[in-house]
């Protein structure tokens, strides 16, 4: 294998086996001895082939490739369905009336339960036992007793688990496939009397060590940042703790397009490696103990992932930097790129899961941007003023980034930040230097009198970005909404991305053309989306919490009948129905509550929709105590959504074309 292609092996191995995944993913296997067979004999024909005299090499050496290809494509599908069979091998495991369970995350304190991640490590009746490894979700009622569980502890409880409830909503997050990916099958709520600790945790180990600093770090920030808000951005910054940051400032953060720096991610890391080669070079310990300082290195950087939870930006960065550090130590030559598709081929090998997480997404797909389209961009904004060149350096880094992760962000949120450029101008620098300044408090935390200035500057630093942030989302067109963008508009966007990078490096006006087709198929594909959606007519049924929510869609109009004493701001559910109507192509959406008050009993009167302009022969809805009452008066004209919680057709529709929706038959999940 020549020298180049060792240099760029994982670009060219990385989308085989991602390949391999899904095909794996998307298709079960139902047995994995046919792959085990055809890895054997493509690992025979490679050794083969690689005896072969060299002028038969040089002859058959597309068909070495194809071989090669082959092989790394049944690793993915190997590697998959181990994964998957394991995770799914769990729910066949005995589950008896009691469990011992094994605290296995920092517990997570919010308003109506505590979040804990468990281990179970055995099930019992009394009179059977058995031991199993299964993950688990518990949530356990606020009580001091409830707040005293901490990590490592091993709980003796009740068996109240059951398995993840999926959320029948249309285009709602999917909360069991988020689980399900990182190994969780079944949830749990338990009450003061559903459970006892068993066995406190008192020794130590790495995750231990690291919440402990984890900990210690958010009391110093918590103790000298004085201002709530800018204590909570800090802790988000520099740790990645997000409990205490506001659902205002938080969508203040994402409408400007900078809330990439509120996660933990790659900039943190490299920060973080900057920081530490520069404290070697400055020291002369580079040079006298290049080992010693490489290995230093590597530790500080993945206690920091760990530190921070290792979310998987974090777990990408670390693993790169890590492979950064050892070709600088080999003096070993490097292509960036290639570097990147190995981290991401190492952590696909240890999880594959992670392919689904949009955290590891966006942060590959952002680093790609900077490495491939940032040097291009920056070459044309050059100017010899170093001020304006700084900030030309700062708009080829934004501009290249958001490029790139634009597919992902209009196809998981259907919307994209104006204004990012100058939001990014503003805070990366300004919050790059409270990074550094949150490291200096915490390392001399044993100064109170020295860091107390310190974190009073920090603080005021930080609630002036607030502000500015909270200034630059009034402007005009923050946020703009796309309102439908499906996965091969995401794919066909993306396509157009790369072919513009490449005519930029090229000047071949072939790709800006391919490019061009690209964004018109995109055009088209929303203009046919626009055409089938703004012209149905169909009813509709959700599930929030306890509560039947009816819709009805009529063209570009859409009403809700929710109940009267439904917050329609918790759970973000008035959110997530302007975000599913936006998909739907709805212009207009009335919210009407139902029912009311008279003398402790709800009305039950007929609502019909010629109050607010659609068609009265479409439905109607009668409100009633325990549930609704839809009559469907005509069907032809009605056409039922497919995506329904409920079906509504004329199977279960009774002689009146009638549906009678009960509240009891509702299991809405909740926290």
């Amino acid at each position: 294998m020549s020298g180049h292609i060792r240099e760029v092996i994982f670009i060219r191995l990385l989308p085989v086996f991602v390949i391999g995944l899904l095909l794996a993913y998307v298709f079960p296997i139902p047995s994995v001895y046919p792959l085990f067979i055809a890895m054997t004999v493509s690992l025979v024909l490679i050794s083969t082939y690689a005896k072969l005299p060299v002028l038969w090499m040089y002859r058959w050496q597309f068909i070495y490739g194809c071989l090669l290809m082959l092989l790394v494509l049944i690793s993915g599908m190997l590697v998959m369905s181990a994964t998957v069979r394991s995770n799914a091998s769990y729910l066949t495991l005995p589950r008896y009336s009691h469990l011992t369970v094994k605290v296995t995350e920092e517990p997570m304190i919010r308003e109506r339960s505590i979040k804990i991640v468990a281990t179970i490590l055995s099930t019992t009746d009394g009179t059977r036992y058995a031991s199993i490894r299964a993950k688990c979700l518990l949530y356990i009622a606020v009580t001091d007793k409830g707040k005293s569980i901490r990590y490592g502890d091993e709980i003796l409880c009740r068996n109240t688990l059951r398995a993840v409830d999926t959320n029948p909503n249309p285009h709602a997050v999917n909360y069991q496939f988020i689980l399900r990916n990182k190994g969780i099958y079944e949830t749990g709520y338990l009450t003061d009397k559903d459970y006892q600790i068993a066995k406190a945790f008192t020794g130590t180990d790495l995750n231990a060590l690291a919440i402990s600093i984890r900990n210690y770090c958010l009391q110093i920030i918590r103790t000298y940042v004085p201002d709530p808000g800018a204590a909570a951005v800090c802790t988000s910054l520099l740790l990645g703790v997000r409990e205490q940051l506001s659902d205002d400032l938080e969508e203040a953060y994402a409408s400007a397009g900078v809330i990439h720096i509120l996660a933990v991610s790659g900039m943190h890391v490299g920060l973080i490696y900057l920081l530490i080669q520069f404290l070697f070079n400055a020291s002369g310990l580079q040079k006298r103990f290049r080992l010693s300082a490489l290995i230093c290195t590597l530790l500080f950087i993945w206690l920091f992932a760990l530190v921070t939870g290792l979310s998987s930006s974090v777990v990408r960065a670390s693993a790169m930097i890590t492979f950064v550090a050892c070709c600088h130590y080999l003096k070993r030559p490097m292509v960036t790129l290639n570097i990147l598709f190995a981290s991401a081929f190492v952590l696909l090998i240890h999880n594959p899961l992670i392919l689904f997480d949009i955290g590891f997404q966006l942060s590959f797909f952002a680093v790609w941007g900077i490495i491939v389209m940032q040097p291009v961009l920056y070459e044309r904004l050059h100017t010899p003023n170093p001020i304006l060149d700084y900030i030309m350096k700062m708009v080829s880094v934004s501009l290249a980034a958001q490029l790139f992760t634009m597919p992902l962000i209009l196809y998981y949120f259907n919307q994209i930040p104006v204004h990012f450029l100058l939001a990014n101008l503003i805070v990366v620098p300004v919050l790059t230097m409270v990074i550094y300044a949150l490291m200096l408090l915490i390392a001399l935390s044993f100064l109170p009198g020295v860091i107390y200035p310190v974190g009073h500057l920090i603080s005021v630093i930080v609630t002036g970005v607030n502000d500015a942030i909270a200034f630059i989302q009034t402007f005009p067109m923050a946020l703009v909404h796309i309102r439908s963008f499906t996965a091969l508009a995401a794919a066909l966007l993306f396509i157009a991305v790369l072919l513009g990078t490449t005519y930029l490096n090229s000047n071949n006006p072939k790709y800006l053309r391919s490019a061009l087709i690209a964004l018109v198929l995109i055009i088209a594909l929303g203009n046919w989306s626009y055409f089938q959606k703004s012209s149905k007519q169909y009813v509709q049924v959700f599930s929030v919490g306890k509560y039947p929510l009816a819709t009805v869609r009529n063209r570009d109009k859409a009403i809700v009948m929710y109940p009267y004493n439904l917050d329609m701001t918790k759970n973000h559910t008035d959110r997530y129905l302007k975000q599913y109507f936006l998909k739907e192509y709805a212009n207009e959406i009335i919210c009407v509550p139902y029912g009311s008050h008279s003398n402790n009993q709800i009305k039950s009167d007929w609502f019909t929709f010629t109050q607010t302009g659609l068609n009265s022969s479409l439905c109607e809805i009668q409100t009633q105590k325990d549930g609704l009452l839809i009559r469907i008066d005509s069907l032809d004209r009605a056409s039922v959504h497919n995506q329904c919680v409920w079906n509504i057709n004329k199977e279960n529709l009774d002689i009146y074309n009638t549906l009678y929706i009960p509240l009891t038959t509702i299991h809405g999940r909740s926290d």
